[in-house]
């Protein structure tokens, strides 16, 4: 067996690369998504055993956290001493073309205190247009050896000038720290070696933390498969309990019976089709119907359950893949009340 790292940092700078040849329209700093569940939010505030330390003069890092102390946003950056730039996301619900997803760029200085102001554009014409600005202070928490970033602050933007605070941790989770080898089953152990080991291995060229709380960890696995004509990239998801040290399949997180899978089949066709408006051939509805093997890939996120559909499964090939985010609203009647979302919808 590989040897297993200690800690698998998650805020992947192939995260940050993948995420600068990608992102979409949507994320417009005046059509922000509507609040989302107080749940997710995870507090910057110094916790008895963390000291403040100053950030990193160069690190290549992804935060997340909220704007408003209620818009969820994840926000990629990169410093070079006094450099900083980078961009962020709103999560939001509803369909994207992942190749097709833009979000907002950041480019700014922070000074030797940590003070920063990072200016926020948007190019979705072409031509750069200044949309916002983040002013704030950048430091670390250290805690028993490790440091973790935060930037917080007061963002401004919208046509009217509108402000709000903001509040963003630097996103790690310590993956082969979870104790897997007490109650855990034998996939969430194997897992979490294939996570933290050699991806080489595995033809694994991405892993990433979705989600994470103290309830729960939601991961997304990338695999390259090069031998067609076409290379192209498939998924498969990791969601653990943290309290009940175990896997977590689609359907515990449901009433019984409740006929999920017709539930989110439905959403996700319905808001596919809003973005291919020529499925002939009836490839939607084949690839995001009610069958258990199209939702293989599964996350949890602030702004509801994400679905990622690999490449050719509900579109052609040069569209890549496809994420649809089902708003708990839509799912209220049918999570199971002691399962891991009901903390989503109280």
């Amino acid at each position: 067996m590989k040897k297993i790292p200690c800690l698998l940092a998650l805020a992947l700078f192939g995260v940050f690369l993948q995420a600068h040849r990608s992102e979409a329209a949507k994320n417009s700093a005046n059509a922000q998504p509507a609040a989302q569940n107080q749940t997710w939010r995870r507090s910057d505030t110094q916790q008895p055993n963390e000291t403040v330390v100053p950030a990193l003069s160069t690190f290549r890092e992804v935060f997340d956290g909220t704007i408003g102390d209620k818009h969820f946003i994840y926000m990629m950056l990169e410093r070079k001493d006094a450099d900083l730039t980078g961009r962020y996301f709103y999560e939001r619900a509803g369909a994207f073309k992942v190749f097709e997803k833009k979000g907002l760029e950041l480019k700014g200085r922070v000074d030797g205190d940590g003070n920063v102001a990072l200016t926020e554009t948007s190019d979705e014409t072409g031509n750069p247009q200044k949309t916002g600005e983040f002013k704030g202070k950048l430091d670390g928490l250290g805690a028993n050896g490790a440091v973790r970033l935060r930037f917080s602050g007061l963002w401004t933007g919208g046509k009217d000038g509108k402000q709000m605070p903001f509040s963003l941790r630097q996103r790690v989770f310590d993956l082969c720290g979870l104790k897997l080898d007490g109650g855990a089953d034998k996939s969430a152990k194997a897992t979490a070696e294939r996570l933290c080991g050699d991806r080489q291995a595995y033809n694994n060229i991405d892993d990433e933390i979705i989600g994470a709380n103290k309830d729960f960890i939601s991961a997304l696995s990338r695999y390259e498969h090069l031998g067609s004509l076409h290379p192209y990239t498939t998924t498969k998801s990791f969601n653990y309990d943290l309290k009940r040290h175990t896997t977590v399949r689609l359907a515990d997180l449901f009433n019984p019976n409740s006929n999920y899978l017709k539930v989110i089949s439905a959403y996700c066709v319905r808001e596919l089709e809003k973005l291919e408006t020529d499925d002939i051939d009836g490839q939607i509805e084949r690839g995001a119907g009610p069958e258990l093997e199209n939702f293989h890939s599964w996350n949890i996120t602030p702004a509801g359950l994400k679905f990622t559909f690999d490449p050719y499964q509900v579109g052609p090939y040069v569209d890549g893949p496809y994420e649809v985010v089902v708003p708990y609203s839509v799912l209220k009647s049918i999570i199971k009340p002691d399962g891991l979302l009901a903390q989503f919808v109280r």
